[in-house]
């Protein structure tokens, strides 16, 4: 009875549910050594697969003597043990400290740069670079190929460097395309479209549109009349640089004065050029070489390259370099009488890693005014923005082409920049090598010191728990050049994760063991000649010794004198980090037979003869490590001269950072890396760290 409740309004007061939750306890985050991807930037990862498609396979580090074997980063073996334990998501924090990036030339592409009127400043061959820094692009080849389409159009006026056009179709062009005009008396015109827009007259033309193009640049396919000189200088390129004037001379014929196969269509000339360029500086096939000859400036692309005509008049040692191109002209202000062809050009971009497949970009552009111009192509710090970045919307079809599968090249976005064709293939032949470095791969992977400066914000290293969240904030948000953290701090943004750890600051350390150049071997004993002891008693059986000539007060055969041959005097290449080298030696004698002796020991009491022929010189590709001692004598039928001076080759193996032996091993590296990343825990108050 009491129970009971009598009739009437009452308010029952609902306890809200509780704010706190408990956070996800299975998100990681990995700092460490990979062989790819962003610097500094945490990146989410969902499985083992997503983390090598961005950051690679295990980075490779140093030697390890004492097991005779390369040590890797632990950063990939630890994510991998993350997902095969259940792991659903983790963040990946890629470190190092100034690593460099590869560039590679595309075959076919010209980077022409305007200045902000409009006029053209450089001419250059165009190069992506890798998507990120470090060497694991080392063996990665480019190549293109072009994408053409017709366009009805019709040049209005010229007015540099813009021009109006008419067209039938707004479908045909968008802005940010570019053209390629091709008229009769042998000119080419390249531009990229400014806008498109119906054209408004009395009475209306409807179905016409007006178009206008800027960044205009031309060029003729042959001379009009015959150059002032037939020699001048050519140039090879890199990324940033231009090589010294390489002297070039067209070879001029009689039957053929200009030495070139003009053609009739719109295909470029084929032109062959004489460079005084040891062959083995060849440039690569389908790179681009700039030809200066008196005024004019001709583009070829490379497409044969050999050895120059040895019995031309006067002799020429170099190298004879044939292909396509076309020459610049500078200043174009007269309107040609008529168009042969005019078209809308678009090209792809193919990868090939080793022997894998290739990887193929298909329909890119070449202004930056188009979504879709491979100058956009991002890098991986592009792809993989800060935590609060807004995502960017203007390449946005680009990028997600690029992102999976991860296209390993990346454009500049240089501002006021044209990309045009010389002699573009519409199928991909050559795949072009990055820009030759001189560092190894570690230095540029930016770890040739492994301290724990790679691993720390510079700012906040020492910073304590008190102020580490204050002093982080004002780096990030608060300076005048507010910046990203570095190194582990970078996950200070990350709410998410509850778990950090640095695989790779247990490891020991490495130093640098370059390639030191061995003493030459002393000079081999003579030869054992019977016949220079003919004079001697033969019984007893007289002692030969060995002796560089005979006893000249003795009466001695006439073909002695006539058949003592001087021994060769031996040279060298250094080897090169691949483990190629050259040996080359003089020829005392016409016509000889020399015999090539390699050993490891400078006695060599182990030779070998590793070559028997009449060349004087010897070239290797792809030997083995250690030090080799080489020697060579020449000689003709039973008669040979003594050995040649021997040298000596240190063939480096391309490891050359050896693993810290673990008795000299110091552990303050690692106490300074765990007592940041404790810090950093406590300031956070939510994230447990593995320090093991």
């Amino acid at each position: 009875m009491r129970s009971r409740r009598l009739p009437g309004f009452r308010f029952e007061v609902q306890a809200p549910p509780p704010t706190d939750v408990l956070p996800r306890m299975d998100v990681a985050v990995f700092v460490g050594f990979a062989a790819r991807g962003p610097l500094h930037r945490p990146v989410r990862v969902e499985d083992a697969a997503q983390f090598e498609m961005i950051f690679g396979d295990n980075a490779h580090l140093a030697w390890d003597e004492a097991r005779g074997e390369p040590v890797y980063a632990y950063l990939a073996p630890a994510v991998r043990a993350f997902f095969r334990n259940g792991g659903r998501r983790c963040w990946i924090i890629r470190v190092a400290g100034q690593p460099r990036s590869n560039y590679f030339p595309i075959t076919g592409i010209l980077h022409v740069q305007f200045d902000d009127a409009g006029h053209i400043t450089e001419l250059k061959p165009g190069f992506a670079r890798a998507r990120s820094e470090g060497s694991w692009s080392d063996g990665l080849r480019v190549s293109a190929s072009l994408l053409s389409r017709t366009v009805a159009l019709t040049i209005v006026s010229v007015d540099p460097p813009e021009f109006e056009a008419k067209l039938n179709t707004p479908d045909d062009l968008v802005v940010g395309d570019v053209l390629r005009v091709t008229f009769d008396e042998g000119y080419v015109l390249q531009c990229a479209v400014k806008s498109v827009d119906p054209i408004v007259s009395s009475p209306p033309q409807r179905g016409m549109y007006h178009v206008i193009c800027d960044k205009a640049i031309w060029f003729k396919h042959s001379w009009s009349q015959l150059p002032s000189t037939q020699a001048g200088n050519a140039y090879t390129f890199t990324h940033d640089t231009t090589s010294a004037p390489i002297p070039a001379t067209i070879p001029w014929r009689a039957e053929s004065p200009l030495a070139l196969d003009w053609p009739t269509s719109d295909q470029a000339p084929t032109v062959t050029i004489d460079l005084d360029l040891p062959y083995t500086s060849a440039p690569q096939l389908g790179s681009l070489l700039r030809v200066d000859m008196g005024s004019d400036q001709f583009w070829l692309r490379v497409e044969d390259v050999r050895a120059a005509d040895t019995d031309a008049s006067p002799p020429f040692d170099g190298m004879r370099v044939t292909g396509q191109g076309l020459w610049w002209v500078p200043t174009h202000g007269v309107l040609p009488a008529s168009i042969d062809l005019a078209e809308r050009l678009s090209f792809e971009m193919w990868t090939r890693q080793g022997q894998s497949e290739a990887l193929r970009l298909s329909d890119l552009t070449f202004d930056l005014r188009h979504t879709h111009c491979w100058d956009a192509l991002p890098t991986d710090l592009k792809l993989y923005p800060e935590i609060t970045d807004v995502p960017r919307r203007d390449y946005a079809a680009l990028w997600q082409a690029a992102a999976n599968p991860r296209f390993p090249l990346a454009g500049s976005e240089t501002a006021h920049v044209l990309f045009v064709t010389i002699g573009l293939p519409l199928t991909p032949d050559f795949y072009l090598e990055s820009d030759p470095q001189t560092d190894d791969a570690l230095t540029r992977d930016g770890l040739s010191v492994f301290d724990a400066s790679l691993f720390l914000d510079p700012d906040l290293a020492e910073v304590g728990v008190r102020d580490l969240l204050n002093e982080a904030d004002t780096i990030r948000y608060q300076t005048l050049t507010p910046r990203a953290l570095h190194g582990l701090h970078a996950a200070l943004g990350i709410e998410e994760a509850t778990l950090i750890a640095v695989p790779d600051a247990v490891q020991r350390g490495w130093f640098y063991r370059g390639a030191t150049k061995p003493n030459d071997p002393p000079p081999s004993d003579p030869l054992l000649r019977p016949e220079w002891w003919h004079y001697l008693d033969c019984d007893p059986p007289p002692e030969i010794k060995p002796v560089r000539e005979p006893d000249w007060s003795q009466f001695l055969n006439c073909d002695i004198f006539s058949n003592l041959i001087d021994p060769p005097v031996l040279d060298h290449d250094e080897a090169d980090p691949l483990g190629t080298f050259s040996l080359f030696w003089t020829q005392p004698e016409s016509n000889p037979i020399y015999v090539v002796q390699e050993a490891t020991r400078a006695d060599f009491k182990d030779a070998i003869d590793i070559y028997v022929g009449p060349e004087d010189r010897l070239t290797f590709y792809g030997h083995s490590a250690g030090v080799f001692y080489y020697r060579v004598r020449g000689g003709r039928e039973m008669f040979s001269s003594d050995w040649s001076n021997g040298v000596a080759i240190n063939v480096a193996p391309l490891t050359r950072w050896i693993l810290k032996s673990a008795d000299i091993y110091s552990d303050e590296t690692l106490l300074t890396i765990q007592h940041a990343v404790l810090r950093m825990c406590a300031a956070r108050s939510d994230l447990f760290a593995v320090l093991a």
